[in-house]
């Protein structure tokens, strides 16, 4: 099992994301060549401010009401799953078989330390974020 980070696959240059696809499809073809499965968390810039993916105090804003649905940052937000999502279904490995990947994004949402931890959003605004990104 190797982990890896779809954190560089928004909110940069599109040059910068493209590299970081190439070395991404790398990491998990050689996994699977090798029997292996790769895991894959998601140090996801904050969408609605600059800050980056922890919280800074003064600059993040709570923005997982903004991501889900009818959210102000929905749309966006949207793009870029439907981006990730586009990626990891054309991650082919030497056989012709997908890769696998286990996706593991919002880690460690029970902390305080990035802006989708607990408290900066509610119960209902976290669960309306992953249970029907695409629905609305």
């Amino acid at each position: 099992m190797v982990g890896v980070d779809f954190g560089g696959l928004s909110g940069r240059p599109e040059a910068e994301i493209e590299k970081t696809k190439l070395s991404l499809i790398k990491n998990f073809v050689d996994t699977y060549n090798r029997g292996g499965v790769t895991t894959v968390a998601w140090h996801f810039s904050n969408p609605a401010s600059e800050g980056g993916f922890y919280w800074k105090e003064g600059v993040s804003v709570a923005a997982m009401a903004l991501i889900k649905p009818a959210g102000s940052k929905h749309e966006e937000y949207k793009k870029i799953l439907e981006n990730i999502a586009n990626f990891a279904h054309s991650v082919k490995a030497n056989d012709g078989n997908l890769a696998p990947m286990i996706f593991r994004p919002s880690h460690e949402f029970d902390g305080e330390w990035f802006w989708w931890g607990k408290p900066y959003t509610s119960r209902e605004d976290f669960i309306a974020e992953w249970s029907s990104p695409f629905l609305t």
